[in-house]
């Protein structure tokens, strides 16, 4: 991608504190072998789906595992708990975790998936969290991907999709 170029000592900074925090953890040696951007096609009761990871590693620790990864920097707070509450949820990245799932038992290498999203904050030390979803979690992205596929197979054959309520909202405190 494109960048300007008084941003480029930043984001080397990045890259390298990134490699060095996982270079320290359980997910060291991921970048070893594996593909990026790998697009991934299959069809899902009768529709094409489609995602993307960034990194995907099949037979992760020699073994039938397969690893996806996302990157994702961010400008709030990188915390594992923060960013779970808070990131995750409001831009429904746990969709793209299950679609990565997905992707992978029908594409056959199901058998054990783990997908980890790289959260790094975009001010030194440049923190890096590296998070998954837990059963629950899994089980609502999986509630929520029916959901939406449900309401595609709806609203396609129409010409209006649904939109924000016609009246007004009120918001509550959280």
């Amino acid at each position: 991608l494109p960048i300007l170029a008084h941003k480029v000592p930043e984001v080397e900074a990045m890259v390298e504190a990134a490699r060095a925090q996982i270079a320290a953890s359980e997910l060291a040696g991921m970048f070893d072998e594996g593909d990026p951007e790998v697009t991934c096609l299959w069809q899902e009761r009768g529709r094409w789906v489609r995602t993307r990871p960034d990194w995907l590693r099949a037979h992760w620790k020699r073994s039938r595992h397969t690893l996806l990864a996302d990157y994702k920097s961010t400008d709030a707070a990188a915390e594992p708990g923060a960013w779970s509450r808070g990131v995750l949820p409001s831009q429904g990245y746990e969709l793209q975790a299950e679609l990565g799932r997905r992707a992978m038992k029908a594409l056959g290498d199901g058998d054990d998936v783990t997908f980890v999203f790289l959260a790094q904050e975009t001010w030194p030390p440049y923190a890096l969290s590296m998070i998954s979803l837990d059963p629950e979690f899994w089980a609502y992205a999986a509630r929520r991907l029916d959901l939406a596929l449900a309401l595609w197979d709806e609203c396609l054959p129409k010409p209006a999709w649904p939109c924000y309520p016609p009246r007004i909202a009120y918001a509550a405190p959280p």
